[in-house]
């Protein structure tokens, strides 16, 4: 854990900042060149905006028996953590009462399957562990202590991260940070408020672990699952309760110490609502974390899902593009451009759903794709396409069914390849091109009453 006034380096999987970031790259020792781009500071000169979005009360819970076909004996236990007030400061504590933490015996069961021992080196030359958290499929969250520190020489070089880690093996491997997005008040003056970052990796992990939401809702009991530094690279959990919340902190009396940190504190709906990152130096507060507020989930998402996203399950039609080298392209609605215009870059799966409507029936699509032609129908969120084969999606149809289809129509329209957007089509109509072997780039959606 983070102490008040004291740098303490320890990973925490989180938010960002409505408005601006920082982008790293962290790469095989590399040095970092930042170069201002507007209110976003960037290795590679990279802007963007952030959408207003909602919470993601939609986790990937994975359930039964999990991929551990890439695991891997690790042996961790010559790290340590930077030292903080607990060791130099006699009679400071961080464990309320009696130890409440227990152990995971099985850290390839979700959630803890996305709980993630994470391990960082510094200009310094020191290197540290922290903890973190799984929300997407190559996107993990932290705290920005864990990545960048001014007496550690600014940036973290290198970055790997193990999820499900038990303190001898991998069970899903491990991962690379690739990029590293902070708030760029922490790089100036490192307050709590803006603890939070997070780590972009060079695989898509989380497909084997699942992944946890994101809330700003602070009701309810709450989990931490972490790994401290007294407990030797083993996954340890406790559940309670919050003690206050503040406008950027939530308060509680969970046991933590050095090494938790950039653990998520997340509820019942496995959806994590602040960072885990700080003790008191006193007993006079609790320990607590990082809150998420709307501005930092909305920046958190920017960061994670590649910048391209604006609502998740929002009343009307909810559609998604998988797109080349940048994946699932985050939850749009409603007229929104869900993929990539002007980077040349093909669709190559989609998911289609509705959300809050008054009417029964459901909405279904298929894809023509290539080499492959027409594939079958599909309804309310499937995935339609392919992926992992390098195939571009070329045309789609899109209908509604039952009382929906009474009421509504369905309206379409793509983006295509050498031909820019298309003109709106509906009801079953094919949107994109057969037999021309062009790529859809992005598309747009809309329900309209009739």
């Amino acid at each position: 854990m983070k102490k008040l006034r004291t740098l303490t380096l320890m990973l925490a999987f989180t938010l960002f900042l409505l408005g601006g970031g920082i982008v790293v790259q962290a790469a095989d020792d590399a040095t970092i060149d930042e170069k201002v781009v507007g209110e976003t500071v960037t290795n590679d000169g990279e802007d963007f905006i952030v959408d207003e979005i909602s919470d993601l009360e939609d986790v990937n819970a994975t359930e039964g028996t999990l991929d551990t076909s890439d695991a891997e004996e690790v042996d961790l236990s010559g790290i340590e953590v930077m030292k903080d007030e607990q060791e130099i400061i006699p009679g400071i504590k961080s464990i309320f009462g009696s130890d409440g933490r227990k152990l995971v015996t099985n850290t390839t069961q979700y959630p803890y399957s996305t709980s993630t021992y994470i391990l960082m080196k510094f200009p310094s030359g020191n290197e540290f562990k922290g903890s973190g958290q799984i929300i997407g499929e190559d996107s993990v969250l932290t705290a920005a202590h864990c990545l960048y520190d001014k007496n550690e020489g600014g940036w973290a070089t290198k970055v790997t991260v193990y999820p499900g880690y038990n303190g001898s093996v991998a069970p899903f491997g491990k991962a690379n940070a690739k990029k590293i997005y902070i708030p760029k008040k922490w790089a100036k003056t490192e307050p709590p408020a803006e603890d939070y970052g997070v780590i972009k990796l060079d695989k898509n992990i989380g497909q084997k672990t699942g992944t946890m939401g994101l809330t700003t809702n602070t009701s309810g009991a709450i989990t931490i699952s972490g790994y401290h530094r007294d407990k030797n690279g083993k996954l340890f959990t406790q559940t309670g309760s919050i003690s206050k919340t503040t406008a950027n902190s939530v308060y509680y009396k969970l046991d933590t110490t050095g090494g938790s940190s950039g653990s998520g504190v997340y509820n019942s709906k496995k959806q994590i609502l602040a960072v885990n990152a700080y003790e008191y130096r006193d007993r006079s507060e609790d320990n607590y974390g990082t809150r998420i507020t709307k501005e930092k989930l909305n920046n958190i998402y920017s960061w994670a899902f590649d910048n391209n996203l604006a609502v998740s399950k929002q009343k009307g039609i909810n559609y998604e593009l998988h797109v080349q080298s940048k994946g699932w392209m985050g939850n749009v609605a409603n007229s929104t451009t869900s993929g990539t215009v002007g980077l040349g870059l093909r669709a190559e799966a989609m998911k289609i759903s509705l959300s809050g409507m008054p009417y029964s029936g459901d909405i279904q699509y298929r894809s023509h794709v290539q080499g492959n032609g027409w594939q079958g129908w599909l309804k309310n969120g499937e995935i339609s396409g392919t992926r992992g084969q390098s195939k571009r999606l070329e045309a789609f149809q899109v209908k509604l069914t039952g009382n929906m289809a009474k009421n509504y129509t369905v309206q379409y329209r793509a983006h295509v390849q050498n031909k820019g957007w298309q003109s709106w089509v509906k009801d079953g109509a094919t949107a994109g091109t057969t037999g021309e072997s062009l790529r859809i780039e992005a598309v747009q959606m809309r329900l309209v009453a009739k």
